[in-house]
């Protein structure tokens, strides 16, 4: 079983490799600490990219897979409290899920200020459609 640091780079490395195949230019900040973790330039626009790993299965379903989008911070003077990403942020939310080994390309308006966001692979069995997050409707092409 790999950490999650190793998680978040191979996730990081397939979007690259992905986005290299694509023709376009992927730029990694020289510095840490941004909100996003790359710049992909597509030749029209250039998008600022938070990429994660998911293989969290959500407790209702094995065939949905949730990912977290908030961060806890620790301030001395403030305290602790949470952060979820804004379209200042970054643009795209781009998923790694390795069981089905694609990339998901998720705008930030389908993720803005939420802690977490769903994916599912298959239907569910109840034919439940409202509040479903189809993981095939995201693929990144």
């Amino acid at each position: 079983m790999i950490n999650t640091i190793a998680k978040g780079h191979w996730a990081l490395l397939k979007a690259e490799q992905y986005a290299t195949e694509k023709d376009y230019i992927f730029l990694r900040p020289t510095i840490e600490g941004t909100r996003y973790d790359a710049v992909i330039d597509d030749g029209n626009k250039m998008w600022k990219i938070q990429v994660k790993y998911c293989d969290r299965q959500t407790s209702t379903s094995e065939n949905c897979y949730t990912v977290l989008l908030e961060k806890w911070y620790h301030n001395y003077k403030l305290g602790s409290k949470k952060k979820r990403y804004t379209h200042s942020e970054i643009d795209v939310l781009i998923v790694y899920l390795p069981i089905t080994d694609r990339l998901y390309w998720i705008p930030v308006s389908e993720v803005e200020n939420k802690s977490e966001f769903a994916l599912r692979i298959e239907p569910s069995k109840n034919g439940q459609t409202k509040g479903c997050h189809m993981a095939a409707d995201y693929e990144w092409k």
